[in-house]
């Protein structure tokens, strides 16, 4: 897994490639709690380089949803395509969480 993160003062942008698995949860985990110390008021989660995500990997966008709901800030997911789109479909996130899909 990759991490490219962009921040302004109320907003912050991850762009995750590669594969989002259980190795990376430490890496994750950092970049959470970096969203909480800073107080964002939006967070974008971009996974149009994202090629594959196991079940510790939705554990983790499920996490995500999960502190972004007790930091009081949005959160969008956008492009999932793939692999990790069907994964995010078959958990139906998008019933509790804005899943913006790349239009064709």
């Amino acid at each position: 897994m990759e991490l490219k993160i962009k921040k302004d003062d109320t907003e912050v942008s991850c762009a995750i490639s590669g594969k989002l698995t259980y190795q990376d949860h430490n890496e994750y985990r950092d970049f959470l709690r970096s969203c909480e110390d800073l107080k964002f008021s939006k967070i974008t989660i971009e996974l149009d380089n994202l090629t594959l995500i196991d079940s510790a990997g939705m554990g983790m966008l499920l996490l995500t949803i999960e502190k972004s709901k007790d930091f009081g800030c949005d959160l969008s997911i956008k492009n999932p395509k793939g692999q990790v789109l069907k994964m995010i479909e078959l958990a139906n996130i998008s019933s509790i969480v804005t899943i913006e899909k790349i239009k064709k």
